[in-house]
C-alpha cells in the first residue's frame, strides 16, 4: 500500500471541491497504480470525474479520451477530447449510503513512448430511490501526448462538491 486518505466529512472536516494525490506518491517509483476509493457528492446527480496531473498541475486542455459502458443496459458514455475521465453513465446520489465506489487501474504514468491509460470499473447508488448501478470505463491520453509523464491525480465531481469518502492507492512495478 503506498497511500490511504480520508477526505470531507469522512476526515472530520467540511466537503470540499476536489482531493489530489501528488507527486510526494505519483512519481517515476511507479509505472501503474491501482485506486480503491468511495466518493460521495455533497448533492444528487453528480459524475465522478478522474484528472491527472503533469509538472504539478492538472491537465485543461482536451487531452484525455475515454469510453465506458452502463453496467445494465450497455449504453455507452464518453468523449475523445475532455480534460477527466469519467466513469458512469447516470449520476450517484448524495445520501448516506449512496455515492460512487470506483476500482482503477492507471499505467504508463512514466513512459515517453505509449500514453498513460486507465480502465475501471464503478459501482454506486443512483440518484432518485438509491437503486444499485455500475459501469466499465477506459481511457487514456490522446496519442501526440504519448510522451507526457503523469504525477498527480485529481478528482472531483462533475458539479458541486465531495461530502467524503476515502482513497488507498497501490503503486506496481
Amino acid at each position: 500500500k503506498l497511500f490511504e486518505g480520508s477526505f470531507g466529512s469522512s476526515a472530520g472536516a467540511g466537503s470540499v471541491t476536489h482531493y489530489d494525490v501528488d507527486n510526494t506518491y505519483i512519481n517515476s517509483t511507479y509505472n501503474a497504480y491501482d485506486i480503491i476509493g468511495y466518493f460521495r457528492p455533497s448533492g444528487d446527480n453528480r459524475y465522478l470525474y478522474m484528472q491527472v496531473m503533469t509538472g504539478g498541475s492538472v491537465i485543461t486542455d482536451s487531452y484525455l479520451g475515454y469510453e465506458g459502458q452502463y453496467g445494465a443496459a450497455g449504453s455507452g458514455f464518453g468523449g475523445n477530447t475532455e480534460n477527466h475521465w469519467g466513469f458512469q453513465e447516470y449520476g450517484s446520489g448524495g445520501d448516506a449510503g449512496e455515492g460512487t465506489r470506483l476500482h482503477a487501474r492507471v499505467s504508463n504514468v512514466n513512459s515517453t513512448t505509449a500514453p498513460c491509460s486507465m480502465t475501471a470499473m464503478v459501482n454506486y447508488a443512483e440518484h432518485s430511490g438509491g437503486a444499485h448501478q455500475s459501469g466499465l470505463s477506459c481511457g487514456s491520453l490522446i496519442a501526440t501526448q504519448y510522451a507526457t509523464i503523469i504525477n498527480g491525480f485529481r478528482f472531483k465531481f462533475h458539479t458541486g462538491n465531495i461530502h467524503g469518502g476515502d482513497v488507498t492507492i497501490y503503486g506496481l512495478k
